[in-house]
Order: structure tokens, then C-alpha cells, then sequence
């Protein structure tokens, strides 16, 4: 996905997610695509959960991919 499109789904998710929305994916590498795509005041609505990340990547029994990702709503969901 283009970093533009990460963005406005992501945006999305942080206005209509309710206050507990965790958002899940796996990618082909190790780094998540959305540190980079993300704007400060989205990202800033998203905890990024590593370590849990890494634990329930080693789970996983789709072994072609790289990485398991969960990041959690932060409950900062007010408009900037």
C-alpha cells in the first residue's frame, strides 16, 4: 500500500475505531510500513505493541511472512 492510502485507512480507523480498536497485519519484512507512512497526529492515536508483536509473531504458523503486527488505539482521537 502506498504511504498515502496507509494514512487515510488509518485515519479512518482512529475516528470510527471504538476505544479498544486494535488493528493486526503481517508484511513481507520486519519493519512496520506504518512508522514511516503514518502522520505525527495519526500516528500519535496508535500504540505500537513490539514486544507483544514479536511474541505472537514466533505463533504464528503462516510461516512466508516476516513480521506480525498489532498496534492498539491510544483513545487520542480528538480532530487536529
Amino acid at each position: 500500500m502506498p504511504p498515502a492510502v496507509i494514512e487515510e485507512l488509518w485515519s479512518l480507523i482512529a475516528q470510527v475505531g471504538s476505544e479498544d480498536a486494535k488493528v493486526i497485519f503481517r508484511t513481507a519484512g520486519e519493519k512496520s510500513p506504518v512508522e514511516e507512512a503514518l502522520a505525527p497526529e495519526t500516528r500519535a492515536k496508535f500504540s505500537y505493541q513490539v514486544e507483544r508483536s514479536q511474541k505472537l509473531h514466533l505463533k504464528d504458523r503462516s510461516a512466508i511472512y516476516g513480521m506480525f503486527h498489532l498496534y492498539e488505539k491510544t483513545g487520542s482521537t480528538e480532530a487536529s
